[in-house]
């Protein structure tokens, strides 16, 4: 009846072989009750009465958290990944319907830790996956534009052209930046999707700083001696990608210098007052 596993235990009682029980990894059995996991590694237990474990006040709380963490493991975690996260909130089962609370909530934080480390390196994964497809997309984008160059420029010009370039240059950049910053915690509360989202807005911002950049080089608001060599300024792109202040500081000088630009109006504090005519009475005759 039992599953051969390495992990089960090793004792087993026959009035459970009648239940006909999925049991796919056995953790716990005795006379009373038996904790296992079913086929599709959920955690299950049943016990000899209803009844059982009403009499340890605690109980409540123990199941309440088990069902909890149960559910908190990140979408994309491994089949071995849930097997021990799972496992680790069943020994705390058992020991809860053993009545030994204190053994359950010290099995529930193992588990709580060992969770919340598997969320983290999936919200990583989802992060670095997302920013990497992003990055490739629009590289690729950009080698078809230099490849068929000689037809999709006089069809395109060869300003949006380069901006398409250099679009992918603040992409490098971005995704550089993420690189560097792969160790930084992210939420692991936070669904793979979420984090996923993030990581594209993030590849999109160095795309649309590297825009602005050579959008001010290219107008001859920022350093326009840079746009004479397209090489320098796809790097300056690049910069722009992965620099996280180079852009507000750069929106910032636009608008200082085009407020300074704006013609200065002549204002007064206080308003015209109205002219009133007045007639001169008829002279006397």
């Amino acid at each position: 009846m039992w599953a051969k596993d390495k992990h089960q235990s090793k004792t087993s009682y026959k009035h459970w072989d009648d239940k006909n029980l999925p049991i796919k990894d056995l953790i716990y059995a005795c006379e009373e009750y038996i904790v296992f996991l079913d086929y599709d590694l959920a955690i299950d237990w049943k016990t000899i009465d209803e009844t059982y474990g009403n009499f340890s006040t605690g109980w409540p709380k123990i199941q309440s958290r088990y069902t909890a963490l149960e559910d908190s493991l990140c979408d994309g975690a491994s089949r071995s990944s849930i097997r021990r996260a799972h496992r680790l909130i069943a020994e705390g089962v058992a020991r809860g319907l053993d009545r030994n609370l204190k053994e359950a909530e010290a099995s529930l934080d193992n588990a709580e830790r060992y969770i919340s480390a598997r969320n983290r390196e999936l919200s990583q994964i989802a992060y670095l996956n997302s920013a990497g497809w992003m990055t490739v997309i629009i590289c690729l984008t950009c080698l078809v534009c230099w490849l068929e160059r000689s037809r999709l420029w006089p069809v395109l010009g060869p300003a949006l052209s380069w901006m398409i370039i250099y679009a992918a240059g603040g992409a490098l950049g971005a995704f550089l930046s993420v690189l560097l910053k792969r160790g930084q915690p992210l939420d692991p509360n936070t669904e793979s999707k979420g984090h996923s989202t993030e990581a594209r807005a993030r590849i999109l911002v160095g795309v649309c700083g590297a825009v602005l950049t050579a959008l001010a080089v290219r107008s001859g608001f920022l350093y326009p001696q840079l746009a004479a060599t397209p090489a320098l300024l796809l790097g300056v792109c690049a910069f722009a990608g992965l620099s996280e202040r180079l852009v507000p500081d750069l929106t910032r000088r636009i608008e200082t210098k085009g407020a300074a630009a704006l013609p200065e109006t002549a204002t007064s504090n206080d308003p015209a007052k109205p002219t009133i005519a007045t007639e001169t009475p008829p002279g006397r005759g």
